[in-house]
């Protein structure tokens, strides 16, 4: 059940309580649609068993790790079937009056059309899940995109006082995976790898990609003419692949065959569920922390 994203932020004033959370959820909890609504918001349970919160004991203390699943359900409406509705249902209309429909009628006969669809309508429901790691303080979302991660934290603030700031480092993410290329030397704990995506800072954005191939001499040239690393692939601890962007998000985790190495696979699903989730927290927390130090670690507070 990894992440295969991570939007990360700081998060403080977390409560410990699974069930104090938890009933802070079920206000905003996803509900039916209502007649005519094309879609709602709301928090489902992680592992459908009706609890909305997962909970799990760190690997170094006694503080928790939360799992909570927001669900974006949608009501799909193609347009193929909603345009011919609309002309069957606009040529009987003009047929009956005598004259075609103007623009106008046109429009609130396929608002109309489109209201009566709605009840039959395909459901599709997107879940994205929110990692709380209560030890060292942050939140983390499965998303690369920044509208899903703004409607997870407006949700979040709706439901609870969340104290949440954007996860910052003394130093820029960009210039330092440029630096990195630039000087052919990964931090501690990385190795760079064969994907990056390279652009010019000046009005043309000219933009180089690099897939499965070095980024030697060709990339440092590049670099030497003004473009800056806006995304690199790197590995972490020969555990852990992942493409970091200059945004300081994470997408294209994987996590590697070592860490399947001696571990016991368990027939039981809420075993494995329960294992897999206490390794991936274990070792996203620790790849965070590693990359916060890479970049010159957290900025000083005044």
């Amino acid at each position: 059940m990894w992440f295969k994203n991570l939007t990360i932020y700081k998060l403080r004033s977390l409560t410990d309580s699974a069930l104090l959370l938890s009933a802070a959820l079920e206000k905003n909890a996803l509900g039916e649609h209502l007649s005519g609504e094309h879609e709602r918001v709301g928090w489902v349970s992680p592992r459908n068993d009706g609890e909305l919160v997962y909970k799990a004991k760190s690997s170094q203390s006694n503080l928790s790790q939360f799992l909570l699943t927001l669900a974006i359900s949608s009501k799909v409406l193609p347009s193929s079937v909603v345009n011919l509705a609309t002309a069957e249902a606009a040529e009987k209309q003009a047929e009956a009056q005598g004259f075609s429909l103007g623009r106008k009628a046109m429009k609130a006969l396929k608002e109309r059309i489109i209201s009566e669809l709605l009840p039959r309508a395909f459901i599709n429901v997107k879940r994205v899940n929110v990692w709380i790691d209560a030890e060292h303080g942050l939140l983390a979302i499965d998303t690369t995109s920044t509208s899903i991660a703004d409607l997870v934290l407006k949700f979040l603030i709706k439901t609870e006082k969340f104290d949440i700031q954007s996860l910052r480092t003394k130093l820029s993410a960009q210039a330092t995976m440029t630096s990195w290329i630039e000087h052919d030397e990964s931090p501690s704990a990385f190795t760079i790898d064969q994907d990056a995506k390279l652009v010019a800072q000046n009005g043309s954005k000219a933009t180089v990609k690099y897939s499965h191939q070095s980024l030697g001499g060709d990339a440092q040239a590049h670099i030497s003419v003004g473009k800056q690393c806006v995304e690199l692939a790197l590995t972490w601890q020969s555990k852990v692949s992942f493409v970091l962007t200059s945004a300081m998000t994470i997408k294209r985790i994987k996590p590697l065959d070592i860490l399947q190495e001696g571990k016991e696979q368990s027939g039981d699903t809420q075993e494995r569920f329960d294992s897999d989730f206490f390794l991936m927290t274990s070792e996203l927390a620790s790849l965070i922390s590693d990359l916060t130090e890479a970049l010159g670690g957290a900025p000083d507070h005044k």
